[in-house]
């Protein structure tokens, strides 16, 4: 009997072991999740948080010196090359992709753009806020002609808090005089900062990061397959979008500081998975009781203002639901961010930008 329970033991471990090198082999390690069990920042005082420098992924250099994606690039220009500055959250960021010649910005450059630098400056999790801060603390260090800012839809409700997946952020309040003041600064330590986090720091979160059977496992036997869209909290209502006074003054004074610095500050609008899903977003439409109208049109119309004032904003928003509705898919829908046929598209339509001026 004990003999027999051993066997059955070891032909359990033995049969994990095989299945999971198996789906190592089938799926290549991805750049994992990032909220909120993957941590791969260091604490800064003024930002919250930035990406830790020279982060290797097994034959991947995710990260350089200065904790960007890509290759490294000195203040100093030192060519004629036109030189593009990109900022934004995870999408911006490059989340889940550890090699970094899979990402749009090195995608534009080597196969639309040779004669220019992209300077990818995203961070997962930043707000518009965190952005604009990062501009003005080392961006503008740079001296880019064009600044790019990669507007995610959930940026609207990251600028109004200042914790987020554990994580304490600064955030900006709207004065009475209409100024930008910056709060939580310097931005207080929270649990778990240190000399920087560990990865991964449980067994738990070691399992969520290195095993394809535990997400498969969370994935098929433990997921609610009727619950509500990842986004629906946080859809860019008219409702909602009256409470995001801080983001449009933010984004006026990151033009001014673009404008003070020589530089050319372009906004770009990318949607949430639920706005390109036909069956999530007629979830969020019932539960929330908008129209069609509503899954583009209130999120669009924030920035008229702007663009009357003369700062370009692009909509891709359509863009993308129009490539779903062809068959095409552009977002992971695990990381619920862009696969590399979305990092390919991505990269095609900034490179048009850049390179034509076509602003619309």
């Amino acid at each position: 009997m004990k003999k027999n329970i051993i066997l059955l033991l070891s032909t359990i471990v033995i049969t994990v072991i095989a299945v999971e090198f198996i789906l190592h082999i089938a799926f290549p390690i991805k750049y994992p999740l990032t909220q909120p069990w993957v941590r791969l920042w260091n604490y800064h005082s003024i930002l919250g948080w930035v990406t830790q420098k020279n982060i290797q992924m097994g034959p991947y250099k995710v990260t350089n010196s200065k904790g960007l994606r890509g290759k490294e690039y000195s203040y100093n220009r030192a060519n004629n090359k036109k030189r593009v500055l990109i900022f934004g959250d995870s999408f911006a960021h490059g989340y889940g992709f550890a090699d970094t010649d899979n990402l749009y910005h090195e995608i534009i450059m080597s196969k639309y753009l040779p004669d220019t630098e992209l300077i990818n400056m995203g961070v997962s999790g930043y707000g518009t806020d965190q952005s604009f801060l990062s501009y003005k603390t080392e961006g503008y260090k740079y001296n880019p002609d064009i600044v790019i800012l990669i507007f995610y839809a959930n940026d609207f409700a990251e600028d109004l808090i200042s914790y987020d997946n554990g994580l304490i952020s600064p955030n900006f309040i709207v004065s009475k005089n209409n100024t930008l003041k910056l709060k939580n600064v310097p931005v207080p330590l929270c649990n778990g900062w240190g000399e920087g986090w560990i990865i991964p720091s449980t067994f738990r979160e070691y399992l969520f990061v290195y095993s394809r059977l535990y997400n498969l496992y969370n994935r098929i036997l433990i997921g609610n397959l009727e619950r509500l869209p990842y986004d629906y909290d946080v859809y860019p209502t008219q409702d909602f979008l009256k409470k995001s006074k801080v983001t449009m003054r933010i984004l006026e004074e990151f033009n001014v500081l673009c404008k003070k610095n020589n530089s050319k500050f372009i906004i770009v609008t990318i949607p949430y998975m639920s706005m390109i899903e036909d069956d999530e977003w007629n979830i969020i439409k019932n539960e929330l009781q908008l129209s069609e109208e509503d899954r583009f049109g209130p999120y669009e119309d924030f920035f008229n203002p702007l663009k009357e004032s003369g700062i370009p904003v692009i909509h891709f928003n359509k863009h993308f639901h129009e490539l779903r509705k062809q068959g095409t898919v552009t977002y992971d829908s695990d990381s619920r961010h862009w696969n590399f046929a979305g990092h390919q598209e991505i990269a095609a339509l900034l490179a048009d930008i850049i390179k034509n001026n076509t602003i619309k």
